[in-house]
């Protein structure tokens, strides 16, 4: 089941965006995410269970979300015709804050459930939270940083030219 509901997710990925390098560059986001998850359950000694287990697929639907919403406005930026710089900044201004609420409700309602009695529901809510946060981080930090990496790879480690369009794109630093 896990493994179906990973495939269902990247299939929809696939119709979600255009151009191949923004569905693979949402799935490294959302992989990303879930290795986080898994390292940081590992190291707050988080057993596996079939409750916890469960969050594995949960955390397909829900950590994608956050990744598509990124690319989705950094995509569009681009079309209208914005430098990669300023596309990266219009995503995470114009979703951040949106995305960042979205997943903190939900870690809230997850938390609410770490505080159960029953040590399984306790272990998938920490479980859940856990991944609420670690692919919130992996969209919202990781996704731009990597895109803008990989534009200045792009542009021959050339970082005049993107620090050029980064200062037309706020005219507030030349102040």
């Amino acid at each position: 089941s896990v493994l179906i509901a990973f495939f269902a997710t990247v299939l929809l990925l696939i119709f979600t965006f255009r151009r191949a390098a923004n569905r693979w560059l949402t799935l490294l986001s959302l992989i990303v995410g879930i290795l986080w998850m898994a390292g940081l359950m590992a190291l707050f000694e988080i057993r596996l269970n079939f409750l916890n287990f469960v969050a594995f697929p949960i955390t397909f639907g829900n950590g994608v979300d956050y990744g598509v919403n990124v690319m989705r406005r950094y995509a569009e930026e681009l079309e209208l015709g914005r430098g990669p710089v300023a596309s990266i900044r219009e995503a995470v201004e114009g979703t951040g804050g949106a995305v960042v609420l979205c997943s903190m409700t939900t870690v809230i309602g997850y938390i609410s459930l770490y505080t159960s009695s029953n040590q399984a529901l306790n272990s998938f809510g920490a479980a859940m939270a856990i991944s609420e946060v670690t692919c919130l981080v992996a969209a919202v930090l990781g996704l731009p940083s990597l895109i803008y990496y990989l534009h200045s790879r792009k542009e021959g480690n050339d970082d005049s030219r993107l620090e050029e369009e980064e200062s037309e794109a706020s005219p507030l630093q030349s102040v």
